[in-house]
């Protein structure tokens, strides 16, 4: 069984979500990715140990760090997303993958090798995905173009 956070740091994560969303609807979106930038690391530490990430919270985490993207025009954030559903073994829903599509330009210049290997992961688990996460993989595909 895998470490959950504890409620203490889950807590953290919620407030500094809230926070970002704050700054980044009022504008401040510099403040808002240094925000998730922290909560970023230590998801990704704490999934790279075999620590559990609630499927709420990297929803969360993962639906702002989009949105943050598209404002930003910044790569690093959609990597991330996808570095985080390859280290956790799970499909992207389909709220992140419409996300994605809302920034197809940015994805085209996002780490091909990472996006091939989540992929590559997701297919190898087909048995194992409904016929509704297969679908989102297929079009996450498809939204990546030829590589």
């Amino acid at each position: 069984m895998r470490p959950a956070p504890t409620p203490d740091s889950a807590r953290e994560i919620g407030e500094s979500l809230a926070e970002a969303l704050e700054l980044a609807a009022a504008g401040d979106s510099s403040e808002a990715e240094q925000l998730l930038a922290i909560q970023v690391t230590r998801l990704l530490r704490h999934a790279g140990r075999g620590g559990e990430v609630p499927d709420e919270l990297r929803e969360q985490v993962c639906v702002l760090a989009l949105e943050l993207a598209t404002r930003t025009a910044s790569v690093p954030w959609l990597d991330w997303v996808i570095e985080l559903h390859l280290i956790t073994d799970a499909p992207l829903s389909p709220r992140l993958l419409a996300s994605l599509e809302a920034a197809k330009s940015l994805l085209s210049r996002a780490d091909g090798d990472l996006l091939t290997q989540y992929l590559e992961t997701m297919q190898q688990r087909h048995r194992s995905l409904s016929d509704a996460d297969l679908e989102l993989v297929s079009h996450l595909r498809e939204l990546r173009g030829p590589r």
